[in-house]
C-alpha cells in the first residue's frame, strides 16, 4: 500500500481543475453535436431570447433563469433528436442515426461520442433513480405534494438532459484524440491532470457534496472566529467595564452550555431512562407482592368500570374477540340452547346399533376422524403409548415439573386429604408414602383437573401426546390425572368433559361407561369397556357422557391405576 502511495507522489493533490489557466474545451477541438436546425428549435422552446432580458437587475434571479434556460435547451435537443424518449428513456438507435447525420464530415468521432452517451446515460440514470426513490420515501402531505408537482412541471425543466450532455462533453474531452488536442504546455499539463481523475462529471457525488459542506462549515467558523477577535480588539480600545464584558460574554457561555447539555442528554439521558425502565420491568417480574398490588388495582378499576361496560359476561370466555361461532351462540335464546347433557334428536340414529367398541392399531388421525369421529363412534387404540410405572411418574414430577406442584387444580376428589387443605405436592407425597410400604390395608384414590394454563403446560412432561396426535390440532386446553391403589369404586363417577377426548391408560386398568345424551338415552345402549394399560380411548362428547370407576366386578383387585385425560377443542 505504501509503494502505491509513493508511486503517485508526483501528483499534486492541491491542484484542482479551476487552478489551470486553460479550459478543457479550448484544448480539444471536437465537432459540435448541435446543428443549426436543432439550435433554432430549442432556443425557441427554451424561450431564451424572450427571457434573457427579464430579471436582469436581480443577479440571483438572473442566474436561476440561465440555469432554467440551459436545462430546457439541452432537454429539448435530446427529445427532438429522439436520443431520449419520454424525457428519461435512452434510444441508442436514434442516437446512432443522429450522429451519422451530424458527423458525416468527421465520422472518426462516432465511436467516441457513442461510448460517451452510453456511459453517461447509465451512470446518471442510476443516480437519478436513487434520488427519486429517496423522494418517494419522504412523507409529504397531499397538498404539499400537489404543490411541488405543479411547480416542478410548470416552472422547471428537468436537469436530466443537461446532466447527460455535460457528461458527454466532459468524457469526450477527457478521451480526446491526439489529432484534435492542442499541443501546448498548458494543454498537455491539463491533459495529464485529467488522466489522474477517476470521474469527470459536472455534478458532485455525495462524498464530494459532504466534503464541500464540511469545508464551507469550517470556512464559516473561521470567519466567525476572526470577527470575534476583531470585535474584542475594538472593545479593548474603547476600555469597556468588566461588567460590560461579562454581560457580552455571558450570552455566548449560556449558549455553549445549552449545547453541551443537549449533547449530554442525547448520549447519557436516553440510556439512563432505558435502564430505569428495565429495572422497573424486573421489579414487576421478580416480586410477587408488587404483581399482586398491581393486579388488585386493576381489579378495582374493572369494578368501577362495570356501570359503563358490563364485562362480567366475558370472564370465562377463551377469547374476548367475538368469532362467528360466538356470535351464533349469543343469538340463540336460553330455551333453544342445548345443555351439556343433551344433543339433537336427529343424531340418535348414529348410536342406536352400537353394541361393541372397535379397536385399531398403527393408525393416523385422518383415519380415526373419517371412520369414527365423524359418525360419533368411540374407538380404542391398542398401541397408543408406553406403560408408565408410578415410581417413574413421581420422579418426573419431582425432577422435571416442579412448577406443576405449585399450581391449583380443579374438580378435586381424593381420599388422601380433605379438600379444604388440598395441594398437589402434599397429596402426591402421601400417595408415594402409601405405595412405598404396599400393605393390603393401604389404599387411596386421587382425581384432579389441570384448569390453569401453567398447570396444563407443566403437566405435558407426563401427559404426553400419542403418536397419532396431529400437528394441526390445537393442544389440550385442560387435562385430568386419575390415580388409585387398592381402591374399589362403589359406583361410577361422572366426568363433565367437552370436545375431543383422549383417555390414556398409563398403568393398570380403568372401567369406563359411555352413556348417550338426552333424548337418545332410551334408543342408544350404554357402552361398558375395560381400558387396559398401553391403550387409549378416543371419542367426542357430541353424543356421549363419560363415567369411570377403578376396581369393580370387571377388574381384578390389588391393582395400581394411572389414567390421563385430554380435552381438546373439536369442530369437524
Amino acid at each position: 500500500m505504501f509503494q502505491a502511495i509513493s508511486s503517485n507522489a508526483n501528483v499534486n493533490c492541491n491542484k484542482t481543475l479551476k487552478s489551470y489557466v486553460v479550459k478543457p474545451k479550448s484544448c480539444c477541438s471536437l465537432p459540435s453535436l448541435i446543428n443549426e436546425e436543432m439550435r433554432s428549435i430549442c432556443q425557441e422552446h427554451a424561450n431564451i431570447k424572450g427571457n434573457s432580458t427579464k430579471n436582469s437587475m436581480n443577479p440571483l434571479k438572473k442566474s436561476h433563469q440561465k440555469k432554467h434556460e440551459r436545462n430546457c435547451y439541452l432537454q429539448c435537443f435530446l427529445n427532438e433528436t429522439g436520443i431520449l424518449v419520454n424525457n428519461y428513456e435512452f434510444n441508442e438507435q436514434n442516437m446512432k442515426i443522429y450522429l451519422q447525420n451530424v458527423l458525416n464530415k468527421t465520422p472518426d468521432y462516432m465511436p467516441l461520442y457513442q461510448q460517451s452517451f452510453r456511459k453517461c446515460y447509465k451512470h446518471i440514470r442510476k443516480n437519478h433513480d436513487k434520488k427519486e426513490e429517496k423522494k418517494r420515501r419522504k412523507k409529504r402531505s397531499a397538498a404539499a405534494a400537489a404543490h411541488h408537482h405543479h411547480r416542478r412541471n410548470n416552472n422547471h425543466c428537468q436537469r436530466f438532459g443537461s446532466m447527460i450532455m455535460h457528461c458527454v462533453i466532459k468524457k469526450s474531452v477527457k478521451s480526446c484524440p491526439d489529432n484534435s488536442w492542442l499541443n501546448t504546455k498548458e494543454c498537455n499539463d491539463l491533459k495529464e491532470y485529467l488522466q489522474t481523475l477517476k470521474s469527470f462529471h459536472i455534478y458532485h457525488t455525495p462524498q464530494q457534496a459532504s466534503t464541500t459542506s464540511s469545508s464551507n462549515y469550517n470556512g464559516l467558523m473561521d470567519s466567525l472566529e476572526k470577527e470575534f477577535q476583531l470585535y474584542f480588539l475594538l472593545l479593548e480600545k474603547q476600555y469597556p467595564l468588566e461588567k460590560d464584558k461579562s454581560d457580552i460574554c455571558r450570552q455566548f457561555r449560556e449558549f455553549e452550555r445549552w449545547q453541551l447539555l443537549k449533547r449530554w442528554c442525547c448520549y447519557r439521558c436516553i440510556p439512563i431512562l432505558m435502564m430505569m425502565m428495565m429495572m422497573i420491568g424486573l421489579l414487576f417480574w421478580w416480586y410477587s407482592d408488587l404483581e399482586w398490588f398491581l393486579s388488585a388495582i386493576g381489579r378495582l378499576f374493572l369494578i368501577q368500570l362495570i356501570p359503563y361496560w358490563n364485562w362480567s359476561t366475558l370472564y370465562n370466555e377463551n377469547c374476548l374477540i367475538e368469532t362467528r361461532s360466538n356470535a351464533m351462540t349469543s343469538m340463540m335464546t336460553t330455551n333453544d340452547a342445548l345443555r351439556s347433557s343433551e344433543m339433537e334428536e336427529e343424531n340418535c340414529v348414529l348410536c342406536e346399533f352400537i353394541d361393541f367398541i372397535p379397536t385399531e392399531t398403527n393408525v393416523t388421525f385422518i383415519f380415526i376422524q373419517q371412520h369414527y369421529l365423524e359418525t360419533g363412534v368411540p374407538v380404542i387404540i391398542l398401541d397408543s403409548h408406553q406403560i408408565l410405572h408410578i415410581e417413574y411418574l413421581f420422579d418426573l414430577i419431582a425432577l422435571k415439573s416442579r412448577n406443576f406442584l405449585k399450581t391449583r387444580p380443579c374438580d378435586v376428589s381424593t381420599s388422601l386429604i380433605i379438600k379444604k387443605f388440598f395441594n398437589i405436592e402434599a397429596a402426591l407425597l402421601k400417595a408415594e408414602k402409601l405405595l412405598k410400604y404396599k400393605e393390603k390395608k393401604n389404599w387411596f384414590f386421587l382425581q384432579f383437573r389441570n384448569c390453569q394454563f401453567e398447570a396444563v403446560k407443566s403437566a405435558r412432561v407426563f401427559i404426553m401426546r400419542p403418536y397419532y396426535y396431529p400437528k394441526h390440532l390445537s393442544p389440550a386446553y385442560t387435562t385430568w390425572l386419575l390415580m388409585s391403589y387398592n381402591y374399589k369404586s362403589k359406583q361410577l363417577q361422572i366426568l363433565h368433559t367437552q370436545g375431543l377426548i383422549i383417555i390414556q391408560q398409563l398403568l393398570g386398568t380403568l372401567v369406563i361407561e359411555l352413556k348417550a345424551k338426552e333424548p337418545c338415552i332410551v334408543k342408544c345402549p350404554n357402552v361398558h369397556l375395560l381400558l387396559k394399560q398401553g391403550e387409549s380411548l378416543v371419542f367426542t362428547t357430541d353424543l356421549w357422557i363419560l363415567s369411570y370407576g377403578f376396581i369393580t366386578e370387571y377388574s381384578s383387585s390389588n391393582t395400581t391405576s394411572i389414567t390421563t385425560i385430554m380435552e381438546i377443542e373439536w369442530d369437524v
